[in-house]
């Protein structure tokens, strides 16, 4: 598991936003306070946590010279909810990302020149150095191209060169800035989102005083 990188943020729904909808929901007649509550918190997480997977990418992809379909290939992402703390004032999920470097021909390297003779090239960055592998070459294994090189003088053993794991773009300072900005933003919508909903579809379901 050493070999694995882990990257993940935390989707915490605050106290103010739980007061909120508490004091919305405690109107509603017996049996349906609790219930709709929890329906209201375990929504705003969910959209949350599936918010800070898409702008994860969406960073990722302006930033980095790599398709959507090998970064997933090589990126697992997960969501754990603690749900709600019984009597408490919090409900919180992490979304983590997990896996192992990606292979650097996934990265801006000069694909359909496998045969060619001239030194690779890679752009893992848009916009950034354009790096030489003057002593690697491309090799078709496990059925797929790669970029490989020699470890030691001799002819074997060979390596796969790899670039950056998925949880490390993700983990980048302005990515993982804007996720959580995202995050914010997505609970503070959502919240009103709820509030309305209890005040609308459930507004026959008040308890007459």
């Amino acid at each position: 598991m050493s070999n694995l990188n882990k990257s993940w943020f935390n989707v915490d729904i605050e106290s103010n936003v739980f007061d909120r909808l508490q004091l919305f929901a405690m109107g509603m007649k017996e049996g349906e306070s609790f219930r709709q509550w929890n329906i209201s918190l375990g929504s705003i997480i969910k959209r949350a946590s599936q918010a800070a997977r898409t702008e994860a990418w969406r960073g990722v992809k302006e930033k980095y010279n790599i398709k959507q379909e090998h970064f997933y290939n090589y990126t697992k992402i997960k969501t754990y909810e603690s749900g709600i703390i019984n009597c408490g004032n919090s409900a919180n999920a992490d979304v983590t990302f997990i896996g192992k470097k990606i292979p650097l021909y996934y990265f801006g390297t000069h694909k359909g020149k496998e045969k060619s003779k001239k030194p690779i090239k890679s752009q893992i960055i848009k916009g950034g150095n354009t790096f030489t592998y003057k002593r690697a070459f491309y090799m078709f294994k496990n059925y797929r191209y790669g970029i490989y090189e020699r470890t030691t003088p001799k002819r074997l053993p060979i390596r796969e060169i790899t670039a950056l794991a998925g949880a490390q773009m993700i983990g980048d300072d302005e990515i993982s800035e804007r996720v959580a900005e995202k995050i914010i933003k997505t609970i503070d919508e959502r919240a009103e989102h709820e509030i309305t909903r209890l005040l609308n579809k459930w507004g026959t379901n008040w308890r007459v005083k």
